[in-house]
This record gives structure tokens, C-alpha cells and sequence, in this order.
């Protein structure tokens, strides 16, 4: 695996819609470690807009339905090969834009999240990671970016649905 550093510009070319997931080296310690980093920066988000207390389970929960999602569509186009980086690639960059939320998110858990400005930050945040993700699906599954976008939508709902189902 190359130096830190440079996998984390590289995941934040991939932010930026510089890069694609194929860039990034195939290897099991780089998915585990975007997983573990992702695991730990998504438990301080749900911390920081809130009490959590059911947030380890909702945190594998999530991470076993993206996997099984990432890997499915894969399997689907015949793509398996893929896996490895795509999954780095979307855990890594959800990292990133979870690193950079956290400020809003917390703003938000102590303000007013009625206030323009917090929900104008929280949706351009949202989109931007619908981008990001549509922007690695595209490349991963070799659609155009609408094609990546529209399968990243559908991982939304998808996952949105799995957790009204498990918290209801």
C-alpha cells in the first residue's frame, strides 16, 4: 500500500471528481482501513447531532448493506474484480465528506435546524456526496455519470428503507 498521504489525495481527487476509484491501489488493508476510519467518523457524526445509543448496530448494519450493495451491482455487470477499490473508494470518500459535515452536523444539533444557512450547507453537503458516489459508481459499473448517479439514488432509498425497517 503507498504512503497515507498519498492514498488520501487520492481519495480527495476523488472528492473532487479528479479521479476515479481505479486509481487507488487494489488492497484489502486500504478497504479496511477506509472501513475502520469510516466506522469511527460515522459514530462521531451521529454523536455529534445527537445522543446515539443504538449507533454501533446502525453504524454495521450500514456497513454490511453497503457492502453487500457495492458488491451486488458488481456482480451484476460481472464486475466483481472491482470490488476492492470501488468499496475503498466509497468508504474513503464518505470519510472525507463525514470529516467535513461534522461542523454543520454539530451546528445543527445545537441551533436552530430550521436556519437557512445550516440547511443550505447540509444539502449542498448531501448532494455533493450523491455526486461523489455517482461519480465512482459510474466508473466502477462503466456507465456515464447519470447512469452512476441513478444507481447511487437508488442505494439511498434502498438504505433509507433498510433502516426504517430495522428502527420501526
Amino acid at each position: 500500500m503507498p504512503p497515507i498521504t498519498t492514498t488520501a489525495r487520492q481519495l480527495f481527487d476523488i472528492c473532487l471528481l479528479r479521479t476515479a476509484p481505479q486509481e487507488l491501489p487494489h488492497s484489502w488493508e486500504l478497504l479496511g482501513l477506509t472501513l475502520t476510519v469510516g466506522l469511527g467518523l460515522g459514530y462521531a457524526a451521529m454523536w455529534a447531532y445527537g445522543p446515539a445509543p443504538n449507533a454501533v448496530p446502525t453504524l454495521l448494519i450500514g456497513l454490511l448493506f453497503t457492502l453487500g450493495f457495492i458488491y451486488g451491482i458488481l456482480a451484476f455487470r460481472g464486475l466483481q474484480i472491482r470490488f476492492v477499490q470501488t468499496a475503498s473508494a466509497i468508504f474513503g470518500t464518505d470519510a472525507i465528506i463525514t470529516l467535513i459535515s461534522l461542523p454543520v452536523l454539530s451546528a445543527a444539533a445545537t441551533g436552530n435546524a430550521q436556519d437557512a444557512y445550516l440547511l443550505l450547507a447540509m444539502a449542498g453537503l448531501g448532494t455533493w456526496n450523491l455526486l461523489v458516489m455517482g461519480h465512482i459508481l459510474r466508473h466502477a459499473l462503466s456507465l456515464p455519470l447519470l447512469g452512476g448517479i441513478l444507481v447511487a439514488l437508488g442505494y439511498i432509498f434502498a438504505s433509507l428503507f433498510v433502516s426504517q425497517l430495522i428502527h420501526n
